[in-house]
């Protein structure tokens, strides 16, 4: 019976090792380069891809013709290119039906199998969205308590400490059936909420618009990111916006990295700094 080499083995282990680590930062790398410059880069490759499948049509379709190659090969390039043509133009170039919201779950996935693969514990956070309960609103109360939080969110209720303003709050939305509303878990654990409501704009309308608040203890691990990426898959009104204080970077870009784009900058009355300060509002559509 024929053995293996064990060198032999350790060098495929080392190269499979070494590719799977690759892998992993070409898709981390990926995954914050700056959405337009994906976007763009699709929308390009489309264009290749369709010279390519042509040419390949033209001459899979002449091989056949003069039975230079098996018929068989000729058939399966051009069924093949013909499928990649019809792709192709089925998103007509727009990269946003590829690149929004990015398939950063799938890329997330795919880079902590193969970073587990190199012996890495790390594990991706489990995030889960259910219906709020209202044994949750004490967790979020305590969690609204927390100064530089409030500081980073801004446009708060006038005094966020009011425990019965903050019931009374709680009870229309509980109530309401245009709120939709879901409780964040992490690993099993109540970490905040996310929501989306009707707000009026200038033009005697209604503006969806989502919010969210993640406990602070909380912060740096992904989940405001993974949830408004999990609640977009239930909210799915569009056109959809957001808003964050102009200095709050962690939001604004919670939102980029789930498609929203800038659409104008506002101001307005901060009840948690006392002065009117400058606001994003970004736009998904």
């Amino acid at each position: 019976m024929a053995t293996r080499d064990p060198s032999n083995r350790k060098v495929l282990d080392a190269l499979d090792s070494i590719l799977a680590f690759s892998i992993a930062c070409f898709i981390a790398y990926i995954y914050y380069i700056p959405l337009r410059i994906i976007a763009r880069l699709f929308e390009t490759l489309g264009v290749v891809l369709i010279f390519i499948a042509v040419f390949s049509s033209v001459w899979a379709l002449y091989s056949l013709s003069t039975g230079k190659y098996h018929p068989a090969i000729s058939i399966a390039i051009c069924v093949g290119s013909i499928v990649v043509i019809v792709f192709c133009y089925r998103f007509k170039f727009d990269s946003k039906s590829i690149v929004d919201p990015r398939t950063s779950e799938l890329a997330n996935r795919i880079e902590f199998a193969l970073l587990r693969r190199l012996g890495h514990s790390k594990a991706p956070p489990m995030i889960h969205l259910r219906p709020i309960n209202s044994s949750d609103l004490p967790i979020f109360f305590e969690h609204q308590q927390h100064q530089p939080a409030q500081h980073m969110a801004a446009f708060i209720h006038e005094d966020p400490s009011d425990r019965a303003a903050f019931d009374a709050h709680w009870s229309k939305l509980m109530g309401s059936d245009k709120v939709l509303k879901r409780s964040i878990e992490h690993d099993r654990q109540l970490v905040g909420h996310i929501m989306s409501f009707d707000m009026p704009n200038d033009e005697d309308g209604l503006d969806r618009e989502i919010t969210y608040w993640i406990g602070h203890e909380h912060w740096g691990k992904g989940i405001a990111s993974q949830s408004l990426r999990a609640f977009l898959e239930i909210e799915t009104t569009r056109p959809l916006f957001g808003r964050a204080a102009l200095d709050n970077a962690p939001s604004i870009r919670t939102m980029e990295k789930n498609g929203f784009r800038l659409l104008r900058n506002e101001r307005g009355f901060a009840n948690a700094r006392g002065e009117e300060i400058d606001e994003v509002v970004m736009l998904l559509i």
